[in-house]
């Protein structure tokens, strides 16, 4: 899926200075990109207790396509949630972390999903609870298999978040803001998802909303679409190999190239023959915006806001028990362009 051509390659370090507060002085940080494309951030603190993670793709609910409301939201539980061909057992890695006695969470916003993980440095058995968690995670992102036995879980899972939402102000105030939105923008779209929606997919469809996240999983996620940010008291070096042998391989031949940590070879200043390429990429790096780059091309000219006409209003009133509440929306223009 990668859009590189090496499957085993070196891990490119950018030359970038990183403005960081005297406090954390220190802290030992690293931007590098890995051989398949994504981007990582690697933060070493020797006084750190926990070991985290935080893995973020380019995609979010503004890639629902029109009429199937909240898949993102439900890829995002179902990756979690629905195992993997290594890793098949439902519930697998949030059961890990618990077990670990770390924390995971994930969200989804319209044009990106993270998700991230803390646990212990060492358990109280004295195990590396780190990579263990991280080979279960990036197995997820490699072959998932949305167990559908578990989709109707995750599916109220979503609706009991929906309804949660609906008492929120600042939930009904952001979409109060969709309605406003034009149309022909995804941004106008009901992101969330719940029972009504994503259980009429699967009423009208065998194996609908399974077969609508693989699709979603096969349009939107790539490497390239990726970033990684690991956080640990381990050295750069060490937070490098893992990132390398557990994210950075070419996913679709991953099992010819699984080596162990120690044999992965690495170049830590950048003096060898990929010094032309890692040149230019260092000076490129501040353009380095997955975002745009993503989500630039499929917006097109389409405005996140219309001009208020008699057709299209700028206002909206929402009657409700809450306090009483005003929130002003100023759409911004990007080289005369409304967002």
């Amino acid at each position: 899926m990668s859009k590189t051509q090496s499957t085993i390659g070196t891990v490119v370090n950018c030359d970038v200075q990183l403005l960081t507060p005297l406090s954390y002085s220190d802290r030992s940080h690293k931007l590098c990109i890995l051989p398949n494309g994504v981007l990582a951030l690697l933060i070493s603190d020797p006084e750190d207790k926990m070991t985290s993670c935080s893995i973020s793709v380019a995609s979010g609910s503004h890639s629902d396509i029109k009429g199937q409301p909240g898949v993102a939201h439900l890829f995002e539980h179902m990756l979690l949630a629905g195992g993997s061909r290594d890793y098949p057992r439902p519930g697998y890695y949030i059961d890990a972390i618990a077990k670990y006695n770390g924390f995971q969470n994930a969200f989804t916003t319209g044009e990106q999903t993270t998700f991230y993980f803390e646990v212990p440095v060492l358990s109280a058995g004295g195990t590396v609870t780190f990579e263990n968690v991280m080979d279960i995670l990036s197995s997820y992102f490699r072959e998932p298999i949305f167990n559908p036995l578990i989709m109707n879980k995750e599916v109220y899972a979503i609706n009991s978040e929906h309804e949660s939402n609906m008492s929120s102000l600042s939930k009904i105030l952001y979409h109060a803001t969709r309605l406003l939105a034009n149309p022909d923008h995804p941004f106008s779209q009901f992101s969330t998802g719940n029972i009504k929606s994503l259980g009429n997919m699967s009423e009208h469809h065998s194996q609908n909303l399974r077969s609508m996240l693989t699709d979603y999983y096969k349009r939107c996620v790539s490497p390239d679409k990726m970033t990684i940010c690991l956080r640990g008291p381990q050295s750069l070096n060490m937070l490098t190999k893992i990132a390398y042998s557990k994210i950075g391989t070419n996913w679709k031949r991953r099992k010819s190239i699984r080596r162990s940590l120690s044999s992965i070879k690495l170049n830590p200043h950048i003096r060898s023959k990929i010094g032309t390429e890692h040149k230019k990429r260092s000076t490129n790096i501040e353009n380095f915006s997955i975002l745009q780059k993503e989500w630039l091309p499929k917006y097109g000219s389409i405005p996140c806001f219309l001009p208020c006409s008699n057709e299209n209003h700028n206002s909206i009133f929402i009657s409700s028990n809450k306090t009483s509440t005003v929130r002003f929306i100023f759409p911004v223009n990007l080289n005369g362009k409304s967002l």
